[in-house]
């Protein structure tokens, strides 16, 4: 009775306890109750998250007190949870095991309570003023990696560092690696490992390839993930497989798990191996974090939550994330994390301070190449990094056709802050182009006549139902979405219609392949798949694990032959919305590359140095050099000029360039030393004409054979609106050679080739105000007025595609030539309905003259354009086959089915005999397949006769024994016989009742024999 009584008042003071923690605090639960002094307790403030959190304290004569209670809630919540502690030894040591999932939110307040026999309590902390325990989480430690290999000596490299030989045991830091094997007979394979914090020992035995190499491998933990290779489902892991060489994209699914991706770089003659580990997929929309390198800690609003790599899920809505690491600089971002989508966040945190000791901003655009203004302020093209004065910013991005957006930024000293636009097109109509083959076909769109092939015309934003008709021929309807501004070429290859009327076609391809198609409710196969089925309403449904079921209605006329096309884009149920990346740093280049080339070609040569020389300090290439020291030579600065031309010289391999930048440096020397002028003007005479970018009016900067810069998106315009120069990447415009009011270095006006009477000598001194017989000034001028100009783009000679297999790869093609110049940049691009915006590569040179890139697969379905241009090292161009607005559209054929493996004849032995030739008979007829002059086919039936003679002979003897087996058994009836005797003619009569059947068996097959052989040929 007494312990129910103490029972009853513990609960009831725990519940005041509650009401005073949800009430304004009191002066009586400032501090502990009156026998506060028998607990001992010293506060916890630290915890690790993710693991239990232990509470202990020494509390006095435990034996006259319950067993003390832990009252504890996340911190900014109201409401208490009580956990017993139980006593540790015996003593007076007590701790309570508190759950990790209290410090989910970042802290977790607590206070300790003791009751005694009587009814008093003691406390350590209240719940008005409880204690505080923040988590922390302890940096990753590394874990020791064993690598072996079935050969000892081979070199492992990690992550490009080579640290030895099989068997190599390292220390690795939680995250992904890249592991390359290299054994001493030449055989190499690559993999990719992630190794997760918490693991004492990992131990892998990484096989080498067999030595035919091309092949791809791919686990995942867990197993049984799809794999797609460049989106086309290739099977499950743990897969194996064959790749072609090149670029290639590997996405790893699994219901449930996070879809991982990698790109690979396959090579002839080796194995790429690829390891995936999947994390559980939250329940709710999860915001993925991961840094290079990993290990930050991540404070997501100001609390913090774990270390990268980091996964859980978040509220919609906006959010600002700050990633820190011990050596590095810390970086952070504001987001908005959406309601049903997962978003994932990659963000690299710089080693070291800033030199200048201000934080950097850096601002990304999709799509890249907007123009950038910071407080008003032109800056240059995303992307865009620099480092800025800490405080409030305001940020816009425009880029033409889509709309502007602006945004405040605070930036924070000491931390790196990154930004990101997603850009929404202008309203406005999209273009369609459209070409058949044959052309001349009749084109409806969304039931309206609008003319016949080719077809170019404005079409409203939104989905729409295109048809081609051509009399004799199959028609075909093909629906597609356009964006606002977007433009869409197609091309559709028609084919003949049959003589008779046939049920229509539904051909569907899906991004990604492998769908289930169901044509009213029934299994039709796997995209890319065509069926045929009746006019009329259907209702059909794509259905992929992982991605949204598609359903839709469509209506098939009653026409002699009619296709209809689909291609159709699934949608992840949980897809990933990628935010922002850590910026490339040659992006970065190329768009202040872009910027220094405006500038330049307006004139202000403030900008483009700066602009230039932010360029280098983001890749240090040679080239920029160049651009430096053409900028300042226009500038005037011909000291720092002739240093930027020698640092040029020294760095350079390309000899073309090397030649102009040491003549170029002489010009200079001159207008420091006019006693030099000779001397220059005989070395630049000597040399050969010098190009017009290399003469000053535009800088130049090479693309695949020079810093190896990679295109530009091809959508990024200028300021002007044109077109981005890729190599430069400056407006495609014409070369402003020498513009009105152009002047040389020295300050005289330039020489105007377009006007060959006027004098640049005479106007040179003019403006310096000499007489018209000074020497040197004379020489300067006819230096650079005397040069020869290159304006001639180069040539390039492709021949266009027409037609490829859908699911392909496509290599396409090209020759190009300058004469006066090299080719600089050179690229192909391309789109396709699932991929509308292009997408651009390098033509990598394979000859003296010969481009070549090979077409991903994937990008190689409905609706596939492109288009090549060039331009040379004076940045004169572009040259094109097929253009941006008017690309090279292809027709899309499907895979042949696979040929059937033909089965080897076995031919019986021949036997050479002499065969009689004679003259044919009159009555024989020449059509009946019997050659003239050979002696007709002689039958003998001597094996058939045989046959049936033992047919008849089996059946016989099989009559024979049953008869005699029936009658011994009947004798049985009559009785005198004993047991043993009746046991053995039992025996005897199933015997030959067995026997008989067997016969009749045998009687049967010589009989099927004897048919067979009747017209054996002998």
């Amino acid at each position: 009775m007494h312990l129910v009584i103490a029972l009853i008042l513990a609960l009831a003071a725990s519940e005041a306890g509650d009401q005073k923690a949800d009430a304004p605090p009191k002066s009586a639960d400032v501090g502990p109750m009156r026998t506060a002094t028998l607990i001992d307790h010293t506060p916890l403030e630290k915890s690790a998250r993710g693991l239990s959190i232990i509470i202990k304290a020494r509390i006095e004569n435990p034996s006259t007190l319950f067993l003390p209670q832990v009252y504890a809630r996340p911190a900014g919540s109201k409401r208490y949870q009580g956990y017993t502690m139980q006593e540790n030894r015996k003593g007076k040591t007590f701790q309570a095991r508190l759950p990790a999932s209290l410090l989910n939110e970042g802290a977790v307040e607590y206070f300790i309570e003791a009751r005694s026999d009587d009814g008093g309590a003691s406390r350590a902390g209240s719940p008005a003023q409880p204690f505080s325990t923040v988590a922390y989480d302890p940096p990753p430690v590394p874990v020791s990696t064993t690598f072996r290999t079935d050969m000892d000596g081979a070199d492992v490299k990690i992550d490009g560092d080579l640290l030895g030989k099989t068997p190599l045991t390292v220390t690795l830091a939680p995250g992904p690696h890249t592991i390359t094997i290299s054994a001493p007979d030449g055989r190499s394979t690559e993999q990719q490992i992630d190794v997760k914090s918490g693991q004492h020992k990992l131990n892998l035995n990484i096989p080498l390839p067999s030595g035919e190499g091309g092949g791809l491998q791919v686990v995942s933990e867990p197993a049984g993930a799809r794999v797609f290779v460049d989106g086309v489902a290739v099977g499950s892991t743990p897969y194996s497989g064959p790749i072609e060489p090149g670029e290639h994209v590997v996405r790893v699914e699994a219901e449930g798990r996070m879809r991982q991706e990698r790109q690979v770089s396959a090579r002839p003659g080796r194995d790429e191996s690829l390891s995936f580990a999947l994390p559980p997929l939250p329940k709710d929309p999860a915001l993925s974090i991961e840094s290079d390198p990993v290990g930050a800690l991540v404070t997501i609003d100001g609390k913090e939550k774990g270390r990268t790599p980091y996964l859980a899920p978040l509220s919609a809505g906006p959010h600002s994330v700050v990633l820190k690491l011990e050596g590095r600089r810390s970086v952070g971002t504001d987001f908005n994390m959406p309601k049903d989508r997962d978003m994932s966040l990659r963000l690299e945190l710089p080693a070291g301070g800033s030199t200048s000791g201000l934080p950097r901003l850096s601002i990304a655009s999709t799509p890249p190449g907007a123009s950038v203004t910071i407080d008003g302020a032109d800056v240059g093209f995303t992307p865009w990094a620099d480092d800025i004065k800490p405080g409030d910013r305001k940020v816009k991005v425009a880029l033409q056709g889509f709309k502007a957006d602006e945004r405040k930024v605070t930036v924070t000293a000491g931390r790196d802050a990154e930004i990101a636009f997603n850009l929404t097109r202008e309203p406005g109509p999209g273009k369609l182009r459209l070409e058949t083959d044959p052309p001349e076909a009749i084109v409806t769109i969304d039931g309206q006549q609008v003319g016949t092939t080719p077809y170019t015309g404005d079409v409203a934003p939104g989905d729409h139902q295109l048809e081609v008709a051509l009399e004799n021929f199959r028609g075909v309807a093909q629906p597609f979405t356009l964006e606002p501004g977007q433009q869409l070429s197609l091309k559709l290859a028609l084919q003949p219609a049959g003589a008779e009327r046939v049920p229509p076609l539904i051909a569907v391809a899906s991004d990604p392949q492998g769908a289930q198609l169901f044509v009213d409710g029934k299994l039709a196969g796997t995209t890319p798949v065509k069926v045929r089925s009746t006019p009329g309403a259907h209702e059909i449904k794509l259905v992929l694990d992982g991605y949204t079921n598609r359903v839709g209605k469509i209506n098939l006329p009653d026409s002699k032959d009619f296709e209809l096309r689909m291609a159709i884009s699934l949608k992840p149920l949980r897809g990933t919305a990628v935010v922002q990346s850590a910026v490339d740093p040659t992006e970065v280049a190329r768009a202040q590359l872009k910027r220094a080339a405006s500038c330049y070609r307006q004139g202000d040569y403030k900008c483009a140095l700066e602009g230039y020389q932010a360029a280098y300090e983001f890749k240090a290439v040679p080239e920029l050099l160049y651009n430096i020291a053409q900028t300042r030579r226009r500038k005037g600065d011909y000291k720092e000029a002739s240093a930027a031309y020698g640092n040029f010289i020294k760095e350079t391999s390309n000899p073309k360039m090397r030649a102009e930048a040491e003549k170029y440096q002489a010009l200079c020397e001159m207008q420091l030393d006019p006693s030099k002028a000779s001397t220059s003007l005989a070395l630049a005479s000597a040399g050969g004409p010098v190009t017009a970018a290399q003469h000053g009016e535009m800088p130049t900067i090479t693309g695949p054979n020079g810093p190896g810069l990679p295109p530009p998106n091809p959508n990024s315009t200028a300021t002007d609106g044109s077109p981005a120069n890729p190599a430069n990447p400056a407006t495609a415009q014409a070369n402003p050679a020498n513009p009105a009011g152009a002047t040389n270095p020295d300050g005289t006006p330039a020489a105007n080739p377009s006007n060959p009477g006027a004098n640049p000598a005479n106007a040179a001194q003019a403006a310096q105000g000499q007489s018209a017989v000074s020497a040197a000034p004379a020489q300067k001028a006819n230096l650079f007025g005397a040069v020869e100009e290159d304006q001639d783009p180069p040539i390039i000679t492709h021949t266009a595609v027409t037609k490829a297999i859908r699911g392909q790869p496509l290599r396409l093609s090209a020759r190009i030539v300058d004469e006066r110049s090299d080719v600089g940049t050179a690229q192909a691009c391309w789109k396709n309905l699932f991929k509308p915006d292009y997408t651009c590569a390098q033509l990598i040179r394979t000859g003296e003259d010969k481009f070549e890139v090979e077409v991903p697969a994937k990008a190689v379905t409905d609706g596939f354009s492109y288009y090549l241009e060039a331009y040379d090292t004076s940045e004169n161009g572009p040259a094109r086959a097929g253009a941006p607005e008017l690309p090279n559209a292809v027709a899309i054929d499907e895979a042949p089915p696979p040929k059937p493996v033909e089965q080897p004849k076995v031919e019986p032995p021949v036997v050479a005999q002499q065969q009689e030739t004679r003259p044919p008979a009159p009555d024989e007829a020449v059509g009946s397949g019997q050659k003239p002059g050979q002696v007709p086919e002689q039958k003998n039936h001597i094996l058939s006769y045989i046959a049936i003679g033992g047919a008849v002979a089996a059946v016989g003897a099989g009559i024979g024994l049953n008869y005699h087996a029936q009658t011994q058994l009947n004798s049985l009836t009559e009785g005198g016989h004993s047991t043993s005797e009746i046991d053995s003619i039992t025996n005897q009569a199933n015997t030959e009742k067995v026997v008989g059947y067997a016969l009749f068996g045998l009687g049967g097959a010589l009989v099927l024999g004897a048919i067979a052989f009747w017209n054996v040929s002998f």
